[in-house]
C-alpha cells in the first residue's frame, strides 16, 4: 500500500492569515470563503478551521479534501466556478439536494478573497434561493423510516437471543444505527445537520426528551437496556413520519414478495 499522499501538509505551521495571502495569488482561485466559526472570528484553542474554495478547475466539480492550518484540522470544501454557476442557475427558487449545504455555507461565509467580485455577486444571487431547505421525496421518508424501524427490529431480536456472541455483535450493531437516529431527527425534520454542537442546542430548545435518551444510552453499561432506549429515540426521531412501523408490520416495499406469495399454494 502506497502512503505517498500521506504527509505533513504545507500549510501545518502556517498561519490563517498566510494561508490566504498564498490563495490570494493564485490565478487557479477565484474565491475563498471561511465558514462557520473561522468566518465569525469565534474559534476557540480546540476549533478547526473551515474554508470554502471556489476554483476554475479541480478533479471533481465539488469535493471534500482535509488538511492542517496553524496546528488545527481543517475541512476543505472545493467547488469549480462552472458547477457553482451551472447549480444556481438551475434552481429557479432554491439550490437543489446535496448542493444546498454547500451554498448555504457559501453564502453564511466570510468572503477573503474575491476575483473580479463574482463571489459577492452569487451571494447576492443566492438571497432568494436559499429561504427554504429542499424537502425530502416520499421515497426518501419511507426509506429513512425503512432503515430506522430495521435497525430498530434486528437489535431487539439480538438482545432477545441470550446469545453471548449475538450480545456483544448488537454493542457494535447499537453504534452505528444509532448514529442514522441521530441524522434522522434531522432528517424527518428537513432540517439541516449543522454539526454536534448545534444538534444539541436543538435539542435542548425542541426535544430534550430524545437528548436525555441519548444521554442515558451512552452511559448505560446493559446493553439491552441501551438497545431499549435507542428503540425509544428512534420513534422520537421518526415522529413526524409517525414513528416506527406498529408491532407485526412491515413497509412491503414494491409488493413484489407479496405479489408472488398471494393466493393459495
Amino acid at each position: 500500500m502506497s502512503y505517498e499522499h500521506v504527509r505533513v501538509p504545507r500549510t501545518a505551521q502556517l498561519s490563517l492569515d498566510d494561508v490566504v495571502d498564498r490563495l490570494r495569488i493564485r490565478d487557479a482561485v477565484v474565491a475563498v470563503v471561511l465558514v462557520g466559526s473561522t468566518g465569525t472570528g469565534s474559534l476557540r484553542p480546540w476549533s478547526d478551521l473551515d474554508f470554502l474554495l471556489v476554483v476554475n478547475e479541480a478533479p471533481k466539480s465539488h469535493l471534500v479534501e482535509v488538511s492542517i492550518v496553524d496546528g488545527r484540522l481543517s475541512d476543505i470544501l472545493v467547488a469549480t466556478k462552472a458547477w457553482m454557476d451551472d447549480q444556481i442557475a438551475a434552481a429557479p427558487t432554491m439550490v437543489e439536494g446535496d448542493a444546498w449545504d454547500w451554498f448555504r455555507w457559501f453564502a453564511a461565509g466570510k468572503i477573503v478573497v474575491d476575483t473580479g467580485g463574482w463571489a459577492r455577486a452569487a451571494q447576492m444571487r443566492l438571497t432568494d434561493k436559499l429561504e427554504t431547505r429542499p424537502t425530502m421525496s416520499e421515497d426518501e421518508r419511507r426509506g429513512l423510516r425503512w432503515w430506522i424501524t430495521y435497525d430498530v427490529r434486528v437489535n431487539r431480536a439480538y438482545a432477545g437471543s441470550g446469545d453471548a456472541l449475538y450480545l456483544r455483535a448488537l454493542s457494535i450493531r447499537l453504534l452505528h444505527s444509532y448514529s442514522r437516529v441521530i441524522q434522522g431527527w434531522f432528517s424527518a425534520r428537513d432540517l439541516p445537520w449543522d454539526g454536534e454542537k448545534k444538534a444539541v442546542r436543538r435539542w435542548v430548545d425542541d426535544d430534550p426528551e430524545f437528548l436525555e435518551l441519548l444521554d442515558k444510552w451512552s452511559v448505560s453499561a446493559d446493553v439491552r437496556e441501551r438497545s431499549e432506549l435507542q428503540a425509544l429515540a428512534a420513534d422520537r426521531a421518526l415522529a413526524p413520519l409517525g414513528g416506527l412501523w406498529p408491532d407485526g408490520v412491515v413497509d412491503v416495499g414494491w409488493e413484489v414478495w407479496e405479489s408472488l406469495t398471494a393466493g393459495s399454494p
